[in-house]
């Protein structure tokens, strides 16, 4: 196999070696990998290939791999890369076990609300991934474990709905956690915004928040009707009305309230 690379790794495999690599050759691999891991899942030339040595290790492995990198500050590094940011959603998709998904939520909890507004639009995907993967909608199948791992997420961004709403990609997160209609997580949501709905309206990102927290079968009827109250009753109607985002709002708005008649 190939030996020297431009940045330093004295023993690495082509991708398909990978695919019939037995355990001890894996184990291997990581241990020659493990101290240059973080550079390697952002570089533009190896994050591919480190993707699929995920694809090869077992459930220990994979542990191996998560404890080289599961502190805030490389975590956010290897996130704000594009390269580092999919490297670790595929990382996630191949996490199995309890303990390796707490050791990651523990890690990442704290630095949720900076991963969800990293500018550069790569790192909130792996807040996305980790709500994909360990939060299933069914929650009365769902062990004690993962639901506290829920819970540890969904509470970051329940306490920071309002910041995320407006922004470019904070916004998606906000949207995810309302489309999982977790009834007390929705209610605390609209709490964070309400009386900021009119405003929020007139955003080009946060006006999509909005329109999730009115639809009744993501938030349940009372909801909406209170953030549509707020909404119809404010003395900015008009101006809602001639925005350009708001107006999208208000059709949404009208559409449920046709809804509610019929």
């Amino acid at each position: 196999m190939a030996a020297a690379t431009r940045i330093g790794i004295p023993y690495y495999p082509r991708h398909s070696e990978l695919e019939v690599m037995k355990e001890e050759e894996v184990d291997m691999i990581i241990e020659e990998v493990k101290d240059q891991l973080a550079e390697l899942m952002t570089n533009q030339s190896r994050s591919y290939t480190i993707q699929r040595l995920f694809e090869s290790c077992n459930q220990t492995q994979m542990s191996k791999i998560l404890s080289f990198i599961a502190t805030r500050q490389k975590l956010l590094d290897i996130c704000f890369e594009e390269h580092g940011s999919r490297a670790v959603q595929k990382m996630i998709k191949h996490l199995e076990e309890p303990e390796q998904k707490r050791l990651l939520v523990s890690v990442l909890k704290p630095i949720t609300l900076q991963l969800s507004k990293e500018n550069g639009g790569h790192a909130y995907h792996v807040i996305l991934q980790c709500m994909e993967q360990f939060l299933p909608e069914e929650t009365e199948c769902m062990p004690y474990t993962t639901l506290q791992i829920r819970e540890r997420i969904v509470a970051v961004i329940m306490a920071n709905a309002l910041p995320l709403s407006d922004h470019p990609f904070g916004n998606y997160v906000v949207q995810y956690v309302v489309k999982m209609r977790i009834p007390y997580a929705n209610a605390n949501i609209i709490a964070k915004l309400r009386g900021h709905f009119v405003s929020l309206c007139m955003n080009k990102y946060a006006s999509n928040v909005v329109e999730k927290c009115i639809d009744p079968n993501d938030v349940g009827d009372e909801n909406s009707r209170r953030v549509m109250t707020e909404i119809f009753e404010t003395s900015d109607f008009i101006r809602v009305l001639q925005d350009p985002y708001g107006n999208y709002v208000m059709q949404a708005a009208l559409n449920v309230c046709k809804a509610f008649e019929e």
